[in-house]
Parts: C-alpha cells; structure tokens; sequence
C-alpha cells in the first residue's frame, strides 16, 4: 500500500457458503482492502436461497451470486476454474471475459459437452449456465455440474 486512500478491491469466492456467514464479514470490513463476493458457492439449496436473499448484486446482473453446486461434482480443477469464469462472464454481465471464452470456443465446446451427456447418457450438464433472454435473475434453474458429471440439483 502506497498511503493512498483508495481501497482495493479483492474478488472473493465463498465456498460452502451457507447463509453467507462469511461473506457477511468480508462485507463488514471497512479497511484499505475491500472483498468482493463474487461467487458463493454451497451444495444446500435452502443455503443458497438464505445466501441470495442476503447478498444480492450490487450491479443489475443475469445470474445470482449464490450457486448451487456439490464441489465432488468436478473431477479435476480445470472444472473449477471454468465454473468460476463462466459464471463471472455471464453473472456481472464481463463482456470482455465472454469474449475472451468465445475465442476459446469455451461456450461451444460447453454447449457440445451439453449435446453428448444429452445424446449418449440421458442426462445433460448445464453448461453454459441458462440465461434469460433480457436482463434480471434467471427464475429458472441457473446452475451447472462438472463436465465429467451426471448430477443434477
């Protein structure tokens, strides 16, 4: 820290989330660093609704912070990191980020992985998570498991 009264911002992931017991305090923290919970993730869907109602987005965004997701879901940590930058691009809306995993060819490669479970084990991933056409939180199911896996909510 340079002596500066500016506050930097650290983005934070509360994993096993709850209610948001943890979140609350990084909310709570009035020093030079400022937390900002930009996922939380929790495998108790009553949890996740406590943790919404709690902590909604400080800015209009399409998908709520609080996702439901069982940790066992995702075979290896690639998997996280990817739930992790697909809910960012799609949560805020980061049109920047989008665009980066575009030119991966991440949502396509997600939307196939989507297609086989779909075709091949009769079930499907929620890759890329479903967002509503305009705006708002999603009133329908806004969650994904691992590529590897056939759990669902």
């Amino acid at each position: 820290m340079n002596g500066s009264s500016e506050r930097t911002a650290i983005n934070v992931v509360d994993l096993f989330c709850g209610g948001g017991g943890i979140t609350c305090g990084f909310e709570l923290h009035a020093g030079k660093l400022q937390f900002c919970t930009v996922l939380g993730v929790d495998n108790n869907p009553a949890a996740i609704r406590i943790f919404n109602a709690n902590f909604s987005p400080r800015a209009p965004a399409v998908l709520p912070t609080g996702r439901l997701a069982d940790l066992t879901w995702f075979t290896h940590p690639a998997e996280i990191r990817l739930f992790y930058l697909v809910h960012c691009a799609f949560s805020r809306p980061d049109d920047e980020l989008k665009s980066a995993l575009e030119r991966l060819a991440i949502l396509d490669f997600l939307r196939d992985i989507r297609l086989c479970d779909s075709r091949f084990c009769g079930f499907t991933t929620f890759y890329p998570p479903r967002v509503p056409e305009r705006g708002g939180v999603s009133s329908g199911r806004s969650t994904h498991t691992g590529v590897a896996s056939g759990h669902h909510e």
